[in-house]
């Protein structure tokens, strides 16, 4: 067989060989915006607490968090959104004094009764996520809010951490459904976490109704993932505290303690705790390749933490 005129490939760049076999002393290099592996943590937003009635309103339920690695391309933006914190339920209020859903699908919570003073229900936290227009990488759901005090039993029951929807759905939408206005004299429902599908808010309020936090979701192309539902809240009985942040057990690869999605706390004679927000953080090996959030780097790796609203691309 003739070794004129062919195309070799001996761990180098190819090189026409018009009488004897040559090698070209230019080394391989990798092709231009391939694919890189990036590891994603999400955390959704906390829910806020009920408002009191003398006695404190229900702790809100704290976010979810959500690990996956994927293999993105260079040069292509993905967009980030961090989930709010629910607001707190006012308290002592008569037909109004639901907190406010917490950004990005929280749902509201519910109104005190009508008659004498009650507590209004927390807000819901919002989903934290990744996507590009409609097409979701990885969502992080927000926990339920707390109910609100007090001749009700609002505050009677654990407000669901992200994740857990001990109540449904809000339907196929990612925002979580308003808690229950209380009709009489008692403290309003928790509004429903935002999340992949919103949970439905706080109902059945004389009956220990339960709310739920919002859908977690990794899209099926995920490389590795790891899902951890949210805290719930705690009763008023059991200190009305919110629910505590999820323990990522390796979230100081990722600059990160452990300290995002946290539930509002209910407070005696007060309106209830606002929940804190929650966090998109970026992980991969190396030096800076791309950017978005602050830029950190821990053991090797290039870090970029959101806490508001953002892009991240990874350089072409």
């Amino acid at each position: 067989m003739s070794l004129c005129n062919k195309y070799y490939f001996i761990g180098f760049v190819f090189a026409l060989n018009s009488a004897f076999s040559q090698v070209v002393g230019t080394p391989y290099l990798p092709l231009l915006n391939s694919p890189a592996e990036v590891e994603i943590l999400v955390v959704g937003g906390g829910g806020g607490a009920g408002g009191a009635d003398g006695v404190a309103g229900g702790g809100g339920g704290g976010g979810a968090a959500v690990m996956a690695s994927f293999s993105l391309t260079p040069g292509i933006s993905y967009s980030v959104s961090i989930g709010g914190g629910g607001g707190g339920g006012i308290h002592c209020q008569v037909g109004t004094g639901g907190g406010a859903g917490g950004a990005n699908g929280g749902g509201g919570g519910g109104a005190a009764g009508g008659i004498g003073c009650s507590g209004g229900g927390g807000g819901g936290g919002g989903w934290s996520g990744v996507f590009r227009g409609t097409d979701f990488f990885v969502v992080a759901g927000g926990g339920n809010g707390g109910g609100g005090s007090n001749e009700g039993t609002a505050n009677d029951v654990q407000a669901r951490g992200g994740g857990i929807q001990s109540n449904g759905v809000n339907g196929t939408n990612m925002n979580g459904g308003a808690g229950q206005n209380f009709s009489g004299d008692g403290g309003g429902g928790g509004g429903g976490g935002g999340g992949r599908f919103g949970g439905l808010g706080q109902s059945n309020l004389t009956g220990n109704g339960v709310g739920s936090g919002g859908a977690n979701f990794v899209k099926s192309d995920a490389i590795t993932s790891t899902i951890l539902n949210g805290n719930n809240g705690a009763t008023q009985g059991g200190g009305a505290g919110g629910g505590a942040a999820v323990s990522v057990s390796n979230a100081a690869n990722f600059g990160y303690s452990n300290n995002a999605g946290i539930g509002g706390a209910g407070v005696a004679n007060n309106p209830g705790g606002s929940g804190t927000a929650g966090r998109v953080i970026f992980r991969y090996a190396g030096t800076q390749r791309a950017t978005g959030g602050t830029i950190s780097s821990v053991g090797g790796f290039t870090i970029h933490t959101f806490t508001s609203n953002g892009t991240f691309t990874l350089n072409p």
